[in-house]
């Protein structure tokens, strides 16, 4: 049992470091200009690893893509538990955040915005990962 545990935290550990990689892999190129090489020397796993948790480039863009949809609905979340504001000023509250997370984080918008308005990747990926990123998005 002790060593099942330790070897899911250890695939958890992996994984994390194959997206953190990719993250800064994308941020740094783009989509088109990444490749599976520069994702490998960024994160410092093998190929073989990468595509152990992950189908491809495309399922790791769609992940790093996750987690800044995520990130901001976080921040929009926590913005919109204060129920002392009135609805005009939530609404305005909702706006800056959304526009400051965009601003500070230039790259998660650059990402999400080649997804929706270029991106032709969609019919090869999981099902589920279309799914959730449209749940989240649209």
């Amino acid at each position: 049992m002790v060593a099942q545990r330790r070897r899911e935290l250890e695939r958890r550990a992996r994984w994390g470091q194959i997206v953190d990689g990719a993250r800064k892999v994308f941020f740094e190129k783009g989509y088109h200009h990444a490749t599976i090489e520069d994702i490998e020397k960024a994160c410092g796993l093998t190929r073989g690893s990468i595509y152990y948790h992950f189908d491809g480039k495309d399922e790791l863009y769609i992940t790093v893509l996750l987690q800044g949809v995520r990130l901001l609905r976080e921040e929009l979340k926590w913005v919109s538990h204060d129920s002392a504001t009135d609805p005009e000023e939530l609404v305005i509250r909702l706006f800056d955040t959304y526009c400051e997370f965009y601003r500070d984080q230039k790259e998660y918008h650059r990402i999400l915005q080649y997804y929706t308005f270029g991106w032709d990747g969609k019919a090869a990926l999981r099902k589920d990962l279309v799914d959730e990123i449209n749940r989240l998005i649209f």
